[in-house]
């Protein structure tokens, strides 16, 4: 399956990233894809390679290279450092912690994104930016942004406006979307009004949302 569609948000679920996207008919898609994180570390005393050795046999690596890049947006000369790739996103902070505390690493890179942006980023994508899909079933693919020009039209989306008001034993829900069924705003409301206005909110928000 393929189509051009707009990128909405991305957020994981254990290792893989959960992607809402919108189709340029205005269809809502939910997609998964695998994702090993990464990050890079700068070796001491030792030459990239042999640091890429010595790394490549530890069971929380799935994949390990050597690369040349900057050490800061300060340097403009480029030093040779160890892309190093997490086998899972969970074990991805002890791993890093581990690598940075090593005698022999002068320096880790690119670990303090969250998923989420490294995601976008490892990827060029842009939230709400229009892409390309390809997928098969639930499962990605690939996804790649489309070239922006100057005439972008925004995701077919639509706004749902709401206010809350609280009160010390009761809440109400006012709602500005006409396409919400009365009974389903009464019922929402009810569940407000049965225990205490703030506690009942924070139960009854996810329905909204």
């Amino acid at each position: 399956m393929g189509f051009d569609g707009w990128l909405l948000d991305v957020r994981f679920d254990g290792d893989e990233a959960v992607l809402w996207l919108r189709t340029a008919e205005g269809e809502k898609v939910k997609l998964r894809d695998r994702y090993t994180p990464d990050f890079y570390a700068e070796p001491l005393g030792m030459a990239a390679a042999q640091l890429r050795d010595l790394l490549e046999e530890h069971d929380l690596v799935a994949g390990v290279s050597t690369a040349r890049r900057r050490s800061s947006i300060r340097e403009m000369a480029e030093t040779e450092v160890v892309n190093i790739r997490v086998d899972e996103v969970g074990n991805y902070r002890a791993l890093l912690d581990e690598v940075d505390r090593m005698p022999c690493v002068a320096a880790t890179y690119d670990g303090d994104l969250e998923h989420e942006l490294k995601y976008l980023c490892d990827r060029s994508l842009i939230p709400l930016g229009p892409v390309e899909v390809e997928a098969d079933g639930r499962a990605l693919r690939s996804i790649a942004p489309i070239p922006r020009t100057l005439d972008v039209e925004p995701p077919p989306i639509r706004l749902l406006a709401f206010a809350l008001k609280l009160g010390s034993s009761r809440g109400e829900i006012l709602t500005f979307d006409e396409n919400l069924e009365q009974e389903d705003c009464h019922h929402r409301s009810r569940k407000l009004n049965q225990s205490h206005a703030h506690s009942s909110l924070l139960q009854t928000l996810p329905l909204i949302v």
